[in-house]
């Protein structure tokens, strides 16, 4: 049972952490301060999100870990809540990618808005520059699908995986963190939903993004 305070509020620590993130705005929505120092501290916040995801599976409810995402998390990944040219920037993306994979696990996250926030993120050409968010993006998808939180439409997210294995232009970008995430989104998908994977114009390149992945990684004879 929950510990009560006064008034019969919730007084366990995943309780007061929560209602103390709750007093650091969200970048990029009506009111947020928009300088570094919010920023800096909107990661931190996005950091706790994901570390208390076990908390809020026990304790937290469904309705509120949606609306919670719905409203703290998925506000980050939105076009232009946060300066994506700078590495601050990116990390705080990065930092709700991994909230939200986190998050998968409570089977509370809204679907379709989630892998919509993340497939943007994946494919965003800054992703190029800063493999960091493209890393936490598929990282982020491939633990949503583990989680069984799936995609209406499963087409655009193993094309743009397939494209950020099958894109690198050198040996040093196939085996950055961000290709090596979008190879291992791959291999979930084929895991929990080999059907998808099989359509005429996705298993071609999915096929070639493994093949050369197996080819990069085996030993000259």
């Amino acid at each position: 049972a929950k510990a009560k305070g006064k008034k019969g509020v919730s007084s366990t620590p995943g309780d007061v952490a929560v209602r103390y993130f709750e007093r650091f705005q969200p970048p990029g929505t009506p009111g947020a301060p928009n300088d570094r120092a919010a920023t800096s501290s909107y990661f931190g916040v996005l950091v706790a999100y994901g570390a208390l995801s076990k908390w809020m599976a026990n304790h937290g409810g469904k309705a509120s870990t949606s609306t919670l995402a719905r409203r703290r998390v998925l506000p980050v990944l939105a076009p232009g809540a946060v300066d994506s040219s700078t590495i601050a920037g990116c990390a705080v993306r990065a930092a709700a990618c991994w909230a939200l994979g986190e998050l998968s696990n409570t089977g509370a996250l809204p679907e379709e808005p989630t892998h919509e926030a993340l497939l943007a993120a994946l494919v965003d050409p800054v992703g190029k520059s800063q493999p960091a968010l493209r890393s936490a993006a598929a990282s982020a998808i491939a633990a949503s699908l583990h989680a069984s939180c799936w995609p209406k439409n499963w087409e655009p997210l193993l094309t743009a995986a397939a494209a950020a294995v099958n894109d690198a232009a050198s040996e040093e970008e196939e085996n950055d963190a961000s290709s090596l995430r979008a190879l291992r989104l791959i291999t979930v998908a084929a895991e929990v939903a080999p059907e998808h994977c099989g359509a005429a114009n996705l298993a071609n390149p999915l096929a070639a993004a493994l093949a050369r992945a197996a080819s990069s990684r085996t030993p000259a004879r």
